[in-house]
């Protein structure tokens, strides 16, 4: 007569467990991976952006569009220089570098309150000329647009800020 092979209930529970910990170390290495890619960084605008929008990658130079805590924005010279934020948007600090282009970086609002959360370092002006930055109102739907300083950001020398019936805030 044949023996059937048996399993112990300790090695068939060993096994279980074994494999558990293995599917779900994989799903959190999968989405540490992917959640690493998908953060921007910090970056350069273009001389040549694809449009006005802040928050789309190709108006930046590898590592863009800057939207995170750590992330630096720099302006230099650009062809585009009215520059609108489609989302909320978080940065360390924003640079105009030596000879940058006079900008106007507005957080327009369409459907929903849209954020420039400005956190860490603030705003460097080394251009020597003024930028401007506006919260603006949407108009029908009544959303607007906010600039909030945060942590120990300024605004630096030569900034503008022009409040189209949003908020310019500062937490400190």
């Amino acid at each position: 007569m044949k023996k059937q092979p048996t399993t112990s209930q300790s090695g068939a529970l060993a096994r279980f467990f074994k494999a558990t910990i293995s599917a779900g170390l994989l799903a959190a290495f999968i989405l540490l991976l992917n959640g690493h890619s998908s953060q921007a960084g910090s970056a350069t605008w273009r001389l040549n952006p694809v449009s006005g929008d802040w928050n789309t990658a190709a108006n930046w130079t590898a590592g863009g569009p800057p939207n995170g805590a750590t992330d630096t924005a720099t302006f230099q010279s650009s062809n585009v220089t009215d520059v609108l934020l489609s989302t909320d948007t978080e940065v360390d600090g924003i640079v105009f570098g030596a000879g940058a282009s006079a900008f106007t970086i507005t957080a327009t609002p369409t459907t929903a309150v849209f954020n420039l959360l400005i956190g860490g370092a603030g705003i460097t002006n080394n251009s020597g000329i003024t930028q401007n930055f506006v919260a603006a109102n949407s108009g029908d739907s009544g959303s607007h647009g906010r600039i909030v300083f945060d942590n120990s950001a300024t605004a630096g020398t030569l900034t503008v800020f022009t409040n189209e019936g949003g908020t310019a805030d500062s937490h400190y």
